[in-house]
């Protein structure tokens, strides 16, 4: 594990596109976390998150495991027209899905649909895809809640 001067010392050889990068991927990440539930996150498998540098652009780059997607999620800045372009590509690098023009708001629920969730979705669809997957932790709440026994779930700060 690093101390906190080797930390300190790393950020301060990176370049200025590389800080900017990272400030830009560090907003990214905030405005997704503010845009959805700790949850909804979870139920993409989010990990790895990175900031990324894409010629002249910047964003953010994560890794899901998701319901409908598997693979990397990259989040791009479109600085001319303050817009986010958020790019699904599989495990191979392979674009999968691009999608255009989201605002800051939309960020999260655009990757969710992307993700884990369709719009065009029924809960009870979505609900019958994740028992056929076999999730546990679905499967332990639905036999408490079929006991009589439902299990309340509270999100708690970070």
């Amino acid at each position: 594990m690093k101390t906190e001067n080797e930390n300190a010392a790393n950020i301060g050889s990176m370049t200025d596109r590389e800080q900017r990068a990272r400030r830009i991927a560090s907003v990214i990440l905030s405005q997704i976390k503010v845009g959805a539930a700790a949850n909804i996150l979870q139920s993409w498998g989010m990990e790895k998150p990175a900031a990324i540098i894409m010629g002249d652009v910047c964003g953010l780059v994560f890794h899901v495991r998701g319901l409908i997607h598997t693979g990397r999620v990259i989040v791009a800045l479109n600085e001319g027209r303050d817009l986010y372009d958020i790019i699904l590509q599989d495990d191979h690098g392979r674009e999968a899905q691009r999608i255009t023009g989201v605002y800051c708001d939309e960020l999260a629920a655009r990757i969710d649909a992307a993700v884990e969730h369709p719009d065009d979705m029924s809960d009870a669809d979505y609900i019958a895809r994740l028992k056929a997957q076999g999730d546990p932790l679905l499967s332990w709440l639905l036999a408490r809640r079929e006991a009589g026994q439902p299990v309340h779930i509270i999100e708690v700060g970070e």
